[in-house]
């Protein structure tokens, strides 16, 4: 242990402390100079891959920091910010304002943002959607509900791609150029469900007047009838499309239209499933604003 310490330029070994191997093994304890507090994440990882190396697996903490012009009792903060690798990662995408205020976060509320971080970040870093996905966690951070509104606003898109991919493209394919329209009014109908009317098609939206949860109905009867394949729609947004669109419009109708606050909760209680339900949201936004040439 202190031969690996040793090679860390800057962490002075300042003890070592050995446990009963239940709750914990070893604690490392060093001290740097506070010049080099900048420093510190490097050379903590830097620990930890040489010990890693050895068999050795470790948790990096930063626990203490110490004056040197006062004496202090040899006592381990335990309630010290355990920011690690992951909260690290997510500090340096976020913008510098969000960045600052991680030091305000609980271990507890860390920990709840890292995991979901984590369990998206390789799907959405460097896409159309990472605006979104960072703002979401941005929003969480300085609990600015406004923020958190505003990055759910890719919802209403993918509303308005998904009946124009429909009416453009795969009902005209399957139905026919000229048939496509009239059979989609027929089935309507036949279901009761009501259309927008002529000033609000003329304003724009649906040239049938239907809403994407409206759609999500009548694409169902017709694929079950066999006049629509499921696979044309495949073809645009993947094998497990269906599914997806049933969960983002009850996600959609949940949190809009003044719901958001009620679902977030007045603690932000319903941030983490909000912000889940918005990532899976965030599967179908891609090949969307793909094919849309959305950037």
């Amino acid at each position: 242990m202190r031969a690996a310490v040793k090679q860390v330029d800057g962490i002075k070994l300042k003890s070592l402390y050995f446990g009963d191997g239940q709750s914990w093994e070893l604690m490392i304890e060093g001290v740097i100079r506070s010049r080099d507090y900048a420093r510190l994440d490097g050379w903590t990882d830097q620990l930890q891959s040489i010990l890693a190396s050895q068999g050795r697996y470790v948790r990096p903490m930063t626990l203490l920091i110490a004056d040197t012009n006062s004496r202090e009792g040899d006592v381990v903060d335990t309630a010290g910010l355990e920011i690690g690798n992951r909260g690290r990662r997510l500090r340096e995408m976020v913008a510098e304002e969000y960045a600052a205020m991680f030091r305000y976060l609980t271990n507890d509320e860390l920990h709840e943002l890292t995991t979901l971080f984590e369990k998206y970040r390789r799907k959405f870093t460097d896409t159309a959607f990472e605006r979104y996905f960072l703002g979401m966690f941005e929003a969480r951070v300085a609990l600015e509900y406004k923020l958190l509104q505003e990055k759910l606003s890719f919802l209403p898109d993918i509303e308005a791609w998904m009946v124009d991919l429909l009416e453009r493209e795969v009902l005209p394919t399957s139905l026919g150029a000229k048939h496509w329209f009239s059979r989609v009014v027929e089935l309507a109908d036949a279901a009761g469900v009501p259309r927008a009317p002529k000033e609000a098609v003329e304003a724009g939206g649906s040239r049938v007047g239907l809403t994407l949860g409206q759609y999500s109905v009548l694409v169902g009867q017709m694929i079950g009838r066999g006049e629509l394949l499921a696979s044309a729609l495949e073809t645009h947004l993947g094998s497990d499309w269906q599914a997806r669109l049933s969960d983002v419009i009850a996600f959609r109708n949940s949190t809009l239209h003044g719901k958001l606050r009620k679902v977030l909760g007045n603690d932000w209680t319903g941030w983490a499933k909000i912000v889940a339900a918005a990532c899976e949201a965030g599967f179908l936004y891609l090949p969307l604003a793909e094919k849309f040439d959305v950037e």
